[in-house]
């Protein structure tokens, strides 16, 4: 049988494919880059842009739209098949692409800056060579092998924490609701969306309008609902999100960010730079975090002002024309 994430050419299939293909079509896509790694490595492969960087890119390049197609379903429509075939393919593409950075491939680049056909290449291309030596460096290719070796374990966490972080936030927007009677508070909201909620309580198998946090439903709301204590609600509860502070802490990103943090830490000191945001900005046109530091207290010095008049301007609005004394984020 086909499996269409290893079909597609132009335009992705997005509904062609089911969660059963994800894993089989991720190590199919794994195993040939790593055929092609083995084979741009080699003693014989001579050092040419042509001869290693064209074949692995094309080869990454399928792993990247397979991968790439399957994130975004499981970012857009999730499933709990779905979810746990990206959760099983997820350390399987990680450990590739710390495999691929920390490999000998890197001798390979370097043999092809320092030789004199690099001289003749296209501007591009000696980019290309250049900034995937820097790459290498910043995933840890020249390390000590306990360093790498520790560094894989980080990556490893810090890809299924990412995941985590975001599965949290994706369940504690689905497990909020409300389900009104009837359209009373929902005055000033175009009729397309009415018909939305409404629908929405149908599939639920309630009457009414059902209404979520997904982003069409509260954007609907807080730009639309003349109802203030409505949008309280909807302000309150996206404030909250994945928090401590609802569904009972169940999906409470804290902890998650709490070792997100302390993770990036250990992976910027173990590839020599004292926090993360050195690491952050070593591909990056800022030179330091003291500068990028400064760049934004010289904007919001510049910008107070005139964000004060247009706070002024919505206050005294507000004042005047809606008779709210204390206005709110909402």
């Amino acid at each position: 049988m086909s499996n269409p994430l290893l079909e597609f050419t132009d335009l992705i299939d997005f509904a062609s494919f089911k969660a059963e293909d994800v894993v089989p079509a991720v190590k199919a896509r794994i195993e040939d880059a790593r055929k092609v790694l083995a084979a741009v490595t080699a003693p014989e492969t001579p050092a040419s842009f042509e001869d290693v960087i064209d074949p692995l890119n094309r080869a990454t390049m399928l792993l990247s739209r397979t991968w790439g197609a399957v994130s975004h379903m499981a970012s857009v429509e999730d499933s709990p098949a779905l979810r746990a075939a990206f959760n099983e393919a997820l350390p399987l593409v990680t450990a590739f692409g710390i495999e691929l950075s920390q490999s000998t491939l890197y001798l390979k680049y370097q043999a092809i800056r320092d030789s004199e056909a690099f001289k003749t290449l296209p501007a591009v291309k000696q980019v290309v060579v250049n900034r995937a030596l820097r790459d290498f460096k910043l995933e840890g290719a020249f390390l000590p092998e306990d360093k790498k070796a520790r560094l894989k374990v980080v990556k490893t966490e810090l890809a299924a924490l990412a995941q985590k972080f975001s599965e949290n936030v994706l369940d504690a927007t689905n497990a909020f609701s409300l389900t009104l009677p009837d359209a009373t508070r929902l005055k000033g909201i175009p009729e397309a969306y009415l018909t939305s909620f409404e629908a929405a309580a149908t599939e639920a198998g309630v009457s009414g309008y059902r209404l979520t946090l997904a982003a069409p439903t509260y954007i609907a709301v807080m730009r639309y609902a003349e109802d203030r204590k409505l949008r309280q609600t909807f302000h309150e509860a996206r404030a909250k999100l994945a928090s401590d502070l609802s569904d009972e802490g169940r999906f409470d990103n804290a902890p998650v960010i709490d070792r997100i943090l302390a993770l990036r830490t250990e992976e910027a000191q173990l590839l020599g730079f004292e926090n993360f945001a050195q690491l952050s900005l070593a591909d990056k046109m800022a030179d330091s975090p003291e500068k990028v530091t400064a760049f934004l207290r010289s904007l919001a010095t510049a910008s107070k002002a005139k964000g004060q008049a247009d706070l002024d301007e919505v206050l005294a609005f507000a004042k005047t024309e809606l008779k709210i004394e204390n206005p709110e984020n909402y």
